[in-house]
């Protein structure tokens, strides 16, 4: 939960209890206290998600056709590329000589086979 639910939940609390609604405020502190502790636990014990993403950063020297080969392994190790973003560096860190950044949003859960 975020602070600011929080704080709106607290407001919510205490206009109930204001309002002569004590049970009111009870069953929804109560619950509160329900969501804040067990539901970590429920979400650590469920299974990972396959469409959990992450971020892949590859850089190479221009013009060596290396996005194809990452393309198809990635798709060979069972992940889908979600978005590609490109930027050309120049005087690039590969010893000046011209390079690409390639960032790649990545979906899946991997499966390692040779």
């Amino acid at each position: 939960m975020t602070i600011a639910a929080i704080v709106w939940m607290t407001a919510a609390i205490g206009m109930a209890c204001g309002a002569g609604l004590p049970v009111l405020a009870l069953v929804v502190t109560a619950a509160h206290f329900i969501v804040v502790f067990l539901y970590p636990e429920l979400a650590a014990r469920l299974p990972p998600s396959r469409y959990l993403s992450f971020g892949l950063r590859v850089v190479y020297e221009d013009g060596r056709g290396i996005l194809r080969q990452i393309i198809t392994e990635s798709t060979r190790l069972g992940l889908a590329i979600h978005r590609v973003v490109t930027q050309q560096i120049e005087g690039g860190p590969i010893a000046g000589v011209p390079a690409v950044a390639v960032t790649f949003e990545v979906r899946g859960k991997p499966s390692y086979k040779s």
